[in-house]
């Protein structure tokens, strides 16, 4: 009989120790909808986790960016989605890792887990492109007439700086696709 009891005591002791270790709030695992973003832009976070019924997970952050740790938010499910008006930005280009991780100070609202996710910001404006942008995109010895919204352009033979020296009863000509001379008409 007392080893029977202690049996019980033991399965219910047991069952109790399970229950409350599969109670347990954990992050596992965060996304970011723009890995590449620029200066100022906004970051949509999206943390998912496990939460059973009646707990909720209390996250905290940081940005990578120097800034002190903040809360997150508290998450009474999941996904979790921190709203684009709390959502960090950075000012200056560079590569910064994102971390969140559950509190466990809080016996209500602890929350296990930690996550992270690098970004890179670049500049508003990459001096590549700018440069490209204004570039010609025809070959040595031609010159840009024209360029549509479309991509497409038209490029003509670039002449001398002075014109030709034409030989006695001739004359210099130039138009857009050609430049020499010819005879003079008597």
């Amino acid at each position: 009989m007392k080893k029977s009891i202690y049996w019980l005591a033991c399965l219910l002791l047991l069952s109790f120790v399970s229950a409350n270790a599969m109670a347990v709030s954990k992050i596992t695992s965060m996304k970011i909808e723009k890995r590449k973003l620029k200066v100022n832009e906004k970051v949509k976070i999206t943390i998912y986790g496990v939460l059973p019924a009646g707990k909720k997970c209390r996250m905290i952050y940081t940005r990578g960016d120097g800034t002190p740790k903040s809360l997150f938010g508290v998450a009474k499910k999941f996904p979790f989605v921190l709203t684009p008006y709390y959502a960090p930005s950075y000012k200056k280009p560079g590569t910064y890792t994102i971390t969140v991780w559950g509190d466990t100070t809080l016996p209500n609202n602890g929350c296990l887990g930690k996550v992270s996710v690098k970004v890179t910001v670049a500049s508003k404006i990459k001096m590549g492109k700018v440069t490209k942008l204004f570039s010609s995109p025809c070959p040595k010895g031609w010159k840009l007439k024209a360029r549509y919204a479309s991509g497409a352009y038209t490029c003509v033979p670039k002449p001398p700086r002075t014109p030709l020296k034409c030989p006695p009863k001739t004359q210099y000509f130039k138009t857009d696709c050609a430049i020499g001379c010819k005879p003079v008409p008597y």
